[in-house]
């Protein structure tokens, strides 16, 4: 009988990768949804995550449940700190009482983030101490401890992937690569905060094989957090590649203006940290396949061709 997986936050950009690799593995998938949006060859229920009986209902014959629902506004958080915080943990809450009382315990997949090493500097390994940088760390620092907490007492097995700058196909335009791209698409010139700042970019597809990996690890590599990421780089250098790959299929010069007026407060941006994989790579047998410059070209390829499709 095929493993049968439950994917909160489905529609959103990283879950719905998530579900096409692991319905494309064969595999058994529910996905969670509170919008009208559909996954394909998935099994679609729309359930409200801080409703208990709603989740209850929804994972009863579960074996693995992956956790990618949630606020991940970060200036959200920063307006309304308790309302953020508590929709993050209850969601979870909500997700562990309910396997608290079965007999056979699903393992859960947690995604959490890199924002956690936000003061470090250097190369971090998860044995660094996590620094709550605003509310939404916080909330993902909780959610973390409260997983611990029910393995020790509840045996509910889980592993915990710290996930860094993820890009690709289907990123919201909230995001540094996703906007940029969209703003060279439709302008000659565009406008850009620090491009100093450098980042650990992950390609979407070598995320979403993170939690198959972690999925099929073997259960003594359980009950730990991994960190999942790529090669630290500049912006700078993400913005020159995309500008050079858009100038040749584009057949045009742009121009590209930084701006501190549109960079994001210091006291919440992360340090230029190296995110150290070699845990993963060992335990979960997981190391990322693409290249940026691969990942790029994938993401300008998806804008590309939706923008087409809205000029229809």
């Amino acid at each position: 009988m095929s493993t049968h997986v439950v994917v909160s936050g489905a529609a959103g950009f990283i879950g719905s990768h998530v579900c096409r690799k692991l319905s494309a593995e064969g595999l058994n998938v529910t996905a969670l949804l509170h919008e009208t949006a559909t996954i394909p060859s998935v099994k679609n229920i729309r359930t409200n995550l801080l409703d208990a009986a709603s989740v209850e209902k929804a994972i009863e014959n579960c074996d693995v449940f992956i956790h990618l629902a949630g606020s991940i506004d970060i200036n959200a958080s920063l307006e309304a700190p308790r309302q953020r915080i508590e929709h993050n943990t209850s969601i979870l809450m909500n997700v562990l009482e309910t396997f608290r009382k079965k007999e056979m315990k699903p393992l859960i997949i947690f995604a959490s983030t890199d924002r956690l090493y936000g003061t470090y500097s250097g190369t971090v390994t998860e044995k660094k101490r996590p620094v709550p940088i605003e509310p939404y760390t916080a909330a993902k620092i909780m959610c973390e401890t409260l997983l611990e907490t029910y393995q020790r007492l509840y045996d509910i097995p889980y592993i915990i992937l710290r996930l860094d700058s993820v890009y690709g196909p289907g990123q919201p335009r909230s995001m540094f690569i996703s906007d940029v791209i969209q703003k060279m698409i439709s302008s000659d010139t565009i406008t850009v905060g620090a491009l100093t700042i450098r980042k650990n970019f992950i390609y979407v597809e070598d995320v979403a094989d993170a939690f198959l990996c972690a999925m099929r690890a073997p259960q003594k590599v359980q009950n730990a957090v991994y960190n999942i990421g790529g090669r630290s780089i500049a912006l700078k250098q993400i913005a020159q590649t995309v500008k050079n790959l858009l100038e040749h299929r584009l057949g045009k010069t742009i121009t590209i203006v930084s701006s501190h007026a549109d960079t994001r407060p210091a006291r919440i941006e992360v340090s230029p940290f190296r995110l150290s994989t070699a845990k993963a790579n060992k335990f979960l047998s997981w190391k990322p396949r693409t290249s940026l410059k691969d990942g790029l070209e994938k993401t300008i390829t998806h804008f590309l061709t939706h923008n087409e499709k809205d000029k229809k």
